[in-house]
C-alpha cells in the first residue's frame, strides 16, 4: 500500500521484502526477475510467480523477455547486489511502461550488506538507487532468537562505517573477533 511508483525495497534477507509484494493480491501481473536460474525456480514453487532471470530480462547474450513473451505489468527484480548495477538500470530503460520494483540488501547510499556477484577478482558494481523511492523493510522474520537478531543488526551497523578498501576489511574482521 505505500508503493506508488518505481522503488527500492531495502532490507536484510528475511525482513519481507519479495515476500511482502508476492503476497500482496493487488500487485497483478507480477515477473519475478531472479540472479538466478534455480532461485527463480524455488520462488515459483512457493508462491506461483511467473519468472526469468535478469540475463533474459535484458537480453544478456539472448533475446530480451520482451520479444518472446506480454510484458508484465510489474517487474520484481530481487537479491540486487548479485546482478551488475548497469543491468539494474538497463530494466528501467527497456521497460518504462512497468511498475519496477528492486529489491537487496542495499542502503539509500549505495552500501551493500550481503554477497556480490563477480570472478574472484573483479566484481560487479552495486546499483545505487535513484529516481526511485526508497522503502525499509527493518523487521528480522527470519531469525527466530533475538540474541541473533541484534547481532545482525549490530554487524549491519558496523558496516556502515566501512568503505570496503583494505583497511576497513581488516577493521571489520577485527570487530568481527
Amino acid at each position: 500500500s505505500r508503493i506508488i511508483g518505481n522503488a527500492f525495497l531495502s532490507g536484510q534477507g528475511g525482513s519481507g521484502k519479495t515476500h511482502s509484494i508476492l503476497n500482496d493480491h493487488g500487485f497483478v501481473n507480477v515477473l519475478y526477475v531472479s540472479p538466478t536460474r534455480l532461485l527463480g525456480m524455488k520462488m515459483q514453487d512457493k508462491y506461483g510467480v511467473r519468472w526469468t532471470t535478469i540475463h533474459k530480462l535484458i537480453g544478456v547474450d539472448c533475446v530480451p523477455y520482451r520479444q518472446c513473451y506480454s510484458v508484465p505489468s510489474i517487474i520484481l527484480g530481487d537479491d540486487s547486489t548479485m546482478s551488475d548495477g548497469t543491468w539494474i538500470k538497463k530494466i528501467f530503460t527497456m521497460y518504462p511502461e512497468c511498475l519496477i520494483l528492486i529489491a537487496g540488501d542495499i542502503d539509500g547510499e549505495g552500501r551493500w550488506f550481503q554477497c556480490r556477484s563477480g570472478d574472484g577478482n573483479r566484481f560487479n558494481t552495486i546499483w545505487k538507487p535513484q529516481g526511485v523511492d526508497i522503502i525499509e523493510y527493518l523487521n528480522d522474520y527470519r531469525a527466530r532468537d533475538e540474541e541473533l537478531k541484534s547481532l545482525k543488526l549490530a554487524v549491519r551497523e558496523q558496516m556502515r562505517k566501512c568503505c570496503f578498501d583494505e583497511l576497513d576489511v581488516l577493521c571489520m574482521k577485527t570487530w568481527a573477533y
